[in-house]
């Protein structure tokens, strides 16, 4: 009884009741299923067969992606932007076309670190300037959505109001006006210095490889010279173009990208800690 008292004692000590109790309920469960080793999972049971081979196929000319598929050449395209491409490959007998809201967008990049873009008034009012759903007519017919925000709005965190149409070219020359900026006689907007502010290059990649965007690049332009903004498109190499954004040897630019569904872009594109020559911030 000794022993047994001693014994008891020291399980106190070191294993409070509720736990000896926690500790004999886990073993007894341990020992109440039986096991089954001899399963075996076959992802085929679930998934359906494996593909055996997948070829990525690089082509870089829009025209030529379109033919191939047209010959029977490539079994998948996605990321199809022009109108023109997407009605006829949609009346092609031997293929099939979804379409779905995606995350694929069309940006402008700003310098902040340059005039006029340091101002976040002058960035307002180029946002105001730009008429985003005659872009959407005339150079997607409509195969896209016009966004004021980051996010698409396919994204769960996308903002409620980034759809909202901001397009008001009379409130962006007032902003602009508030903030003592003036107009020459040409209309070309002059600094409240008095300086008058310079020509401004628009960065785009050649038609050839992004017929929409080039076409994109030049609607912005005319929408930024309607208030004064002296803006000419610059179209160059695609690898040329982002060297110079690295570099932040640009005033604007215009550029796409997959952001996906998630917000993780927005601190890959916005955080100061991506602000270095490599980096995704290309406007800080």
């Amino acid at each position: 009884m000794q022993q047994r008292g001693n014994y008891m004692n020291i399980a106190s000590k070191c294993f409070p009741r509720r736990a000896s109790f926690v500790l004999l309920f886990m073993i007894t469960l341990t020992f109440a299923f039986p096991l089954y080793a001899e399963t075996i999972f076959d992802p085929g049971d679930v998934y359906g067969p494996r593909i055996e081979k997948l070829c990525m196929v690089i082509i870089t000319n829009s025209d030529s992606q379109v033919l191939a598929a047209e010959k029977g050449e490539l079994d998948i395209v996605s990321d199809i932007t022009r109108p023109s491409d997407i009605d006829r490959l949609s009346r092609h007998p031997g293929l099939s076309m979804s379409l779905a809201r995606g995350s694929h967008a069309f940006f402008l990049l700003l310098n902040n670190k340059s005039r006029p873009w340091n101002d976040p008034e002058a960035r307002h009012a180029a946002a105001e300037a730009i008429d985003r759903n005659n872009m959407v007519r005339t150079i997607y017919s409509g195969y896209c959505e016009p966004i004021n925000g980051w996010l698409p709005p396919v994204s769960p965190w996308s903002m409620p109001d980034s759809t909202r149409n901001i397009f008001d070219r009379a409130s962006a020359k007032k902003r602009l006006s508030d903030r003592g900026y003036k107009w020459s006689l040409a209309g070309e907007l002059i600094y409240p210095d008095g300086t008058a502010v310079g020509k401004m290059k628009l960065l785009t990649p050649l038609a050839r490889v992004a017929p929409t965007t080039a076409e994109l690049a030049e609607q912005i332009a005319d929408s930024l010279r309607s208030v004064g903004f002296p803006v000419d498109v610059e179209p160059m190499d695609f690898s040329a173009m982002v060297g110079k954004l690295d570099r932040k040897e640009y005033s604007l630019g215009v550029i796409a990208w997959s952001m996906g569904r998630n917000p993780d872009s927005l601190y890959s594109f916005y955080h100061s800690s991506m602000d270095i020559p490599g980096g995704y911030n290309m406007t800080s």
